[in-house]
């Protein structure tokens, strides 16, 4: 039996939360080598958590941080760019979907490859959409590939019955994380990124938004999806 739409909403949210604070943590860990421990600490301490799913948060901090080598592997495999080309929030939100991906069946592939869209587009990489989406596409295909192949099934199905008989059916078409990753002739950090950086500090914050309310992610950022 599914459970009722509003019973879900509320653990997904919670969820998306926690990949949030985990992105951060593993940013400032990357960026400054400082222990986990006390990231995850000081992030507890400081913000209000009574909204975010701290069991998955410190999952995927301690997770990504243990299986990091078999993560960065795979990211080696199925991306055309070495790692140290990668821009760090571009890195940390690979290495969260990752983990999931491979440590949390029970959430959808697609799911996971939105989240981690979402991820980098909360923190200002609003260009490395595609990019992210070609990575983590091919390694479901790795990984998951039965799921995979169930979702294209119904991807098709869904597609034949919808267009004409002429039309031809592309639905099973990978996506090429590189080509449009780098048709912006630029790396990632040398743009939209570098405005969410504190100076030297190896902490990260929500892209500047041009709502007047937008702010970085904080204290409130933990009530808010």
């Amino acid at each position: 039996m599914s459970r009722p739409a509003q019973a879900v909403k509320p653990r997904a949210a919670a969820q998306r939360k926690a990949r949030r604070f985990a992105l951060q943590n593993l940013y400032e860990w990357d960026m400054t080598g400082n222990p986990a421990h006390e990231i995850e600490a000081r992030t507890r301490a400081v913000n209000h958590m009574h909204t975010v799913d701290l069991v998955h948060y410190h999952q995927l901090l301690i997770g990504v941080i243990r299986e990091q080598a078999v993560i960065d592997e795979l990211i080696n495999r199925f991306s055309n760019r070495p790692l140290s080309r990668l821009d760090r929030v571009e890195l940390a939100a690979l290495r969260v979907g990752i983990y999931e991906m491979l440590q949390h069946p029970e959430i959808p592939f697609r799911v996971l490859i939105d989240e981690t869209i979402d991820l980098v587009k909360h923190f200002g990489a609003t260009d490395s959409f595609n990019f992210i989406n070609g990575v983590l596409d091919k390694i479901a295909r790795e990984v998951r590939p039965v799921e995979v192949q169930h979702f294209q099934k119904g991807a098709v199905q869904a597609s034949a019955a919808t267009r004409g008989p002429d039309q031809p059916d592309h639905s099973d078409q990978p996506a090429d994380p590189d080509a449009a990753h780098d048709s912006n002739n630029s790396d990632l950090s040398d743009s939209s990124v570098q405005s969410n950086r504190s100076n030297n500090s190896g902490s990260l914050t929500k892209k500047p938004a041009p709502a007047p309310d937008a702010s970085s992610m904080s204290k409130d950022d933990s009530s808010s999806d």
